[in-house]
């Protein structure tokens, strides 16, 4: 059976980098203890950005020294000054604004749905009238369960087919040793072949991601530097331009605008990293607290000239809550899945 590679295991929802985004940005100089140890947990990796920074500049101190000049007994050291960048800074706000290390390692699962809303522009609209028109799809229903070992993935979707209502569901199971994908229509499993494999990976993917580009600054999924101040609406937002940790999508650039009362992802804009062409422009709103993390009410996507064009409205969020594994076998059977070979 053909496999994913791991590029595409590292991209599941919040699977965590645990490493310290590069101080690409000119540094400022706090004071910081000596880094914790990582808590244990599902996310074991994730630390406060300012003390992963402070673990990392404490290492590059000690390097070629052999241990002189360090204290023992009972004697605590005490705190050094250590460089930290603007990004880390931000990083850190992003995370506490998420409900902390705490509430990000006890983060287990996620369901909700979400409701397309297609916008189309409305050719020579009367004066008064409307400049778009909104096409509101079925709603999505989305569930997922996060584990030390695996990420398990579920969607279902309404759709007609030659005027009847049918439901498909796309299942993705991201392991260590590899991704499993099935399909259902109507809750009937379907041989899946390589090409569909692909797509129902990238469809769950793409529905999760928008996560991990609100949350990635702080978990240590993006890694990137400052930007500066950039007004938008009224707004000086404070920017950052990333990408994901360790080369994945390396295609894809991100300039995060972090808003300086919430600390939050307000928007985003992604452009093509080889030509540095924008591509589109996506807008986050409507943020609302469960279990600590704070989660969109809407995301709605622009064109690179600011046109809106998609509005994806989530609701029914459940965090942590109890969920059947059995949703994500929903009809396996040995052999089926094998990409037809």
């Amino acid at each position: 059976m053909r496999t994913l590679s791991h590029t595409t295991i590292a991209l599941a929802l919040f699977t965590l980098a645990g490493v310290l985004a590069p101080r690409l940005a000119a540094a400022e100089v706090v004071a910081t203890a000596e880094a914790a140890p990582a808590p244990a947990g599902p996310w074991s990796a994730l630390v406060d950005p300012l003390l992963r920074a402070a673990g990392q500049a404490s290492a590059q101190d000690e390097d070629g020294q052999d241990g002189e000049g360090q204290e023992e007994g009972d004697d605590a050291p005490e705190p050094q000054l250590v460089a930290v960048s603007k990004v880390d800074r931000l990083a850190r706000a992003l995370l506490e604004a998420h409900g902390g290390v705490d509430a990000l390692n006890a983060f287990t699962s996620l369901q909700f749905t979400v409701t397309p809303v297609q916008i189309v522009p409305v050719a020579n609209p009367a004066a008064g009238e409307p400049a778009f028109e909104e096409l509101r799809r079925a709603p999505i229903e989305f569930q997922a369960v996060f584990g030390a070992e695996e990420r398990l993935m579920r969607m279902d979707e309404p759709m007609e087919v030659s005027g009847a209502q049918h439901v498909t569901t796309k299942i993705l199971r991201i392991r260590e040793q590899g991704n499993e994908v099935e399909f259902l229509l109507d809750g009937n499993a379907r041989t899946v072949i390589a090409e569909t494999r692909a797509q129902i990976t990238q469809d769950v993917l793409t529905l999760v991601g928008q996560f991990d580009v609100l949350l990635g600054l702080g978990t240590g999924q993006l890694v990137g530097q400052f930007d500066g101040v950039s007004e938008r609406d009224g707004v000086a937002y404070e920017t950052v331009v990333a990408q994901f940790f360790g080369g994945q999508q390396p295609e894809k650039t991100y300039r995060l605008f972090l808003n300086p009362d919430t600390h939050l992802v307000d928007r985003y804009d992604l452009y093509d990293t080889q030509s540095r062409r924008l591509m589109n422009k996506q807008l986050i709103s409507g943020y609302t607290t469960f279990a600590g993390l704070q989660l969109p009410s809407a995301i709605t996507f622009q064109d690179r000239r600011g046109v809106p064009f998609m509005r994806w409205e989530f609701t029914a969020y459940q965090v942590n809550e109890e969920i059947d594994r059995a949703r994500f076998l929903a009809g396996a059977s040995e052999g089926e899945g094998e990409d037809g070979e």
